[in-house]
Order: C-alpha cells, then sequence, then structure tokens
C-alpha cells in the first residue's frame, strides 16, 4: 500500500479519531485518483474545521458549496414532508411560524422534525397532531449554525 504524504501522516501523530479518520480518507483517495478515472464527492457541514493539509491543491480538484435553504425553500421542503408524510395541509400562519422555527436547517433536518410528528400520529393517532406538536418538534430540532 502506497504511503500517504508527510503532511496527512502528521495529522495521524495527534492520535486524534477523527484526524485519523481523514487520513485514512486522504489515503484512500490518493489511491482511487491513482487507479481509475473516479469522482470522488466528500461532504462536511463545516469545511473550516478541516486541515489544510487536506485540501491542499491537487487533492481535491473541485469544492463546491452548498448553502443552507432559504425561507422560501424551507416552506417548500416542510410542505413536501407534511403532504407526503402526514397526507394533510397546514394553516399559512403555522407554515410561516414553521419556516421561522426552521432558520439554518438543513433540508433533513425538516424532514427530521416532521417525521417526529409523523411518530407522534402513527403512536396517539392523526386527530392529535396539534400545531403545538409541530411547534415542539421544529424546536427540538438542533441547528446547523
Amino acid at each position: 500500500m502506497r504511503e500517504a504524504p508527510e503532511e496527512i501522516r502528521s495529522l495521524g501523530d495527534s492520535r486524534n479519531a477523527e484526524l485519523c479518520a481523514l487520513l485514512r480518507i486522504a489515503n484512500a483517495l490518493d489511491m482511487i485518483k491513482s487507479r481509475a478515472r473516479v469522482y470522488v464527492m466528500v461532504i462536511v457541514n463545516d469545511i473550516s474545521r478541516l486541515p489544510p493539509e487536506l485540501l491542499g491543491r491537487g487533492r481535491f480538484d473541485e469544492l463546491f458549496f452548498v448553502d443552507l435553504p432559504t425561507s422560501e425553500e424551507r416552506k417548500e421542503i416542510i410542505s413536501i414532508y407534511i403532504k407526503r408524510d402526514l397526507k394533510k395541509d397546514i394553516s399559512s400562519e403555522l407554515m410561516e411560524e414553521l419556516v421561522n422555527l426552521s432558520d439554518g436547517f438543513a433540508g433533513s433536518d425538516i424532514e427530521s422534525a416532521v417525521r417526529e410528528v409523523v411518530i407522534h400520529a402513527i403512536l396517539k393517532g392523526d386527530e392529535t397532531v396539534q400545531e403545538e406538536i409541530f411547534r415542539k418538534s421544529f424546536s427540538n430540532v438542533a441547528k446547523n449554525y
């Protein structure tokens, strides 16, 4: 097996589990890129927390930034998940409140909040799903910022 570059090997000296994992990823990326025409995608929540050695020239061909959804996009995402999973509509007032509560959420965070409401509906019955259940569910999700 090929040895990782010095700047990446030095990451493992800290005995930090996250950095050791990054070392393995970087080594795997080098091996993949040397053997085949493969497009590798890495997704991170906070690129500023990655060591600069991992982002050095030649490690990745492109870096893309995908921002969190805007309020209009969150409204659409909330609507999609509620219609799909609960088979119902909610009032425009509640929708606006959920859009505000979901500021800083990724689409998966919104899905998680709606899933919590769905679980409540399954366990206690659809008729028990009141506006407060939505508020509580959206308030329980940890924001990404």
